[in-house]
């Protein structure tokens, strides 16, 4: 049997494998949820978190969901309210991105404005806590709102009453409130950067959902989903990743979690040349990438040895990052370029231009 007919009968078997897991997939995914609406996973924290959204959802009360930028708070918010009771024409989800938004643009949105109340008030507008009196409103990255909102915020959870900007009419809402944040808010309320009485208003019940790099085991089934819905969105059916790419990538930080690995599969289906994806087709950054469980297993080093291998792990890494331009990885590291140059030289790291002139070459 020749190289070739081995190679074909293996990618055969991969294949065939693949589409078994594809199908598998399938039991992890909620039919009752839209595509908007799904947490995937069979990680012991995500099982858990599933667990317990569907316990807290019935109930009237305020949620506060913590999690890191990209790990999917706004889903987590529309399965509780979907899995409410308040999920229909009438009651309706409302997500408010809180984060960078003047208070009086947040403050329009929400409580509503009456015209001629600021400049741009041309007419009578409501806001989300009438509109959606008997739905959900999804308050995402409330701490980085300012005190002056916390106030009005704090009264309508009190009192469930609210005023229009520039009205004196004085308005009911039955809006459930949830709140989502990146931040520390117990941080963040020690500091007097976030309302202590307004913590505990919105800190009825937290649900935490874990960063991707605390359950890779989340990662392939993650990524199989992404691929069956991009192949679909682009037109590329019978794309599949090897399962060496899927390993490279079980293996990355993933500092945007979800939405990032979303947007790397969205990136290597719509510029897929063939229908197998290898590590070769991933970016460097990928390829060169520590394994974030390296200190786990890694030998104990003392303080001078370790202090040295990171430095060089992290110039190596800068120069990766930086196409092996000394003078951008300079500016990044916020570090003289000349003290750059040196370290470069006394750990003899080759910029990754090189390594790809050298590839070339070869």
């Amino acid at each position: 049997m020749d190289v070739e007919t081995v190679k074909s009968e293996n990618e055969e078997m991969v294949e065939s494998k693949e589409k078994e897991l594809l199908k598998k997939l399938q039991n992890d995914i909620d039919q009752n949820f839209t595509d908007s609406i799904q947490l995937i996973g069979r990680s012991r924290p995500i099982l858990e978190l599933k667990k317990r959204i569907q316990k807290v959802a019935p109930l009237d009360c305020n949620i506060l969901i913590l999690g890191e930028t990209g790990t999917g708070k706004e889903v987590v918010a529309k399965m509780i309210h979907h899995l409410s009771g308040r999920n229909s024409e009438e009651r309706e989800f409302f997500a408010v991105h809180c984060g960078g938004i003047p208070d009086t643009l947040l403050e329009s949105n929400l409580f509503g404005h009456e015209k001629g109340s600021f400049t741009g008030a041309y007419r009578t507008q409501k806001g989300y806590f009438e509109i959606a009196s008997a739905g959900t409103i999804f308050l995402d990255e409330i701490g980085d709102t300012t005190h002056s909102f916390q106030v009005k915020l704090l009264r309508v959870l009190q009192d469930k009453k609210f005023r229009r900007i520039g009205g004196t009419e004085t308005l009911q809402t039955n809006a459930r409130i949830l709140a989502a944040t990146n931040r520390d808010l117990v941080k963040a309320v020690s500091e007097s950067l976030f309302r202590e009485d307004l913590f505990y208003r919105l800190n009825v019940i937290t649900l935490k959902i874990a960063p991707l790099r605390e359950r890779p085991e989340d990662v392939p089934l993650l990524i199989r989903y992404f691929l069956s819905k991009y192949t679909k969105k682009h037109n590329q059916l019978g794309i599949y990743l090897k399962p060496e790419t899927i390993k490279i990538l079980q293996r990355q930080y993933w500092r945007g979690n979800v939405r990032e690995l979303e947007n790397a599969i969205e990136r290597l289906v719509a510029l897929a040349e063939s229908d197998w994806i290898s590590p070769e087709d991933l970016p460097d950054e990928y390829l060169n990438a520590p394994d974030p469980h390296y200190l786990e297993n890694a030998p104990f080093l003392i303080y001078s040895k370790a202090k040295e291998q990171f430095e060089k792990e992290y110039i190596t890494r800068l120069l990766t990052m930086t196409n092996g331009n000394v003078s951008k990885a300079a500016e990044l590291a916020a570090m003289p370029r000349q003290n750059l140059h040196l370290k470069i030289k006394k750990h003899k790291i080759v910029p990754r231009k090189r390594f790809s002139e050298a590839k070339n070459e070869n």
